[in-house]
């Protein structure tokens, strides 16, 4: 019988979505919380991602909600109070300092353990085992394979996604999980988001 590891939550993905994320089941009470990030260390600069981010409101609300606060975006960001269509002053950030800023929240934060970062790791693709259950393979830094079999698997890892791809493969409608395109005239943008069901089931526990 194959032992399979277990964990509450498997995140692939440590970029900002997937840190924020951690930190809000964290706050949340959720425990065994498992962070996959390709890269060997988290203060690793990668070129390709080299933008800006503008934390206005609603950005700083949510933070807030997670215990960062004006005094942290002051010492990682750099406010623009000369001009703001919002109530608050935004902050614009880099993604390596935003990057920095929730990783020193996780660690200030983590003390109980409830969230494992695992650098230099990445997610390879799913098996459906018994009972239509779903294993994470994970690849460690030392090439051995990890089966995860989280309770809840979330895909942070950008519009080329390794999740989203597995998942694919294993749905009966190959199109469900694809990128759905929708231009934006005004700005000369097109955007691109993911179509989810109307309703789908949400456990808060």
């Amino acid at each position: 019988m194959t032992d399979y590891l277990s964990c509450k939550v498997l995140i692939c993905g440590g970029g900002p979505s997937g840190l924020a994320a951690a930190l809000m089941f964290q706050a949340r009470g959720w425990r065994d919380i498992v962070v996959v990030e390709r890269r060997p260390t988290p203060d690793q600069f990668e070129r390709s991602k080299a933008f800006n981010y503008q934390l206005d409101g609603r950005g700083q609300r949510l933070l807030s909600e997670l215990g960062i606060g004006p005094e942290t975006l002051e010492q990682f960001g750099l406010p623009n109070d000369h001009f703001t269509l919002d109530r608050q002053t935004p902050y614009w950030m880099t993604r390596n300092r935003l990057l920095a800023m929730l990783h020193q929240h996780i660690e200030k934060t983590n003390t109980d353990g409830a969230i494992r970062l695992l650098y230099g790791h990445s997610f390879e693709g799913l098996e459906q085992i018994e009972d239509g259950r779903l294993v994470a393979q994970v690849r460690d830094g030392d090439d051995a394979m990890l089966r995860y079999e989280p309770e809840l698997l979330l895909g942070c890892d950008g519009l080329r996604s390794r999740v989203r791809e597995a998942l694919a493969k294993l749905a009966d409608d190959a199109n469900a999980f694809d990128m759905l395109q929708f231009p934006s005239p005004s700005t000369g943008l097109t955007y691109k988001v993911l179509n989810l069901p109307p309703q789908f089931p949400v456990r808060t526990d």
